[in-house]
């Protein structure tokens, strides 16, 4: 039985000055080889501030999704923003639609 993997470019991006989102970051990923976002983001004020290759195995890691799933539902809790909008994790394996989701559906 064969493994899937996909060599994956992580970045870190940083709206810059003057922007509506100016001083925001947010990670990233894009292709190694071809993605047009790596041209055109800089261009919508985006800079890129580092990156990293990264090897992403199907099936590894299904841990970290969770864990942040449940981190961010605590969050939304805490928060007063009700029940994360989301998919499952199965509904994601599957390419389905968007139904509301909670940690606990991972």
């Amino acid at each position: 039985m064969s493994t899937e993997s996909e060599k994956v470019l992580v970045v870190h991006w940083e709206w810059a000055p003057g922007t509506k989102y100016a001083g925001s970051k947010f990670w990233a990923t894009h292709s190694v080889d071809i993605d047009g976002r790596i041209l055109n983001w800089p261009r919508e004020n985006l800079i890129p501030l580092g990156a990293t290759e990264a090897t992403v195995v199907d099936g590894d890691g299904l841990d970290l999704v969770r864990a942040c799933a449940d981190r961010t539902e605590a969050n939304n809790k805490k928060m007063g923003w009700g029940r994360a909008k989301g998919r499952s994790l199965e509904d994601i394996q599957r390419g389905g639609a968007y139904p509301a989701a909670k940690a606990s559906d991972l």
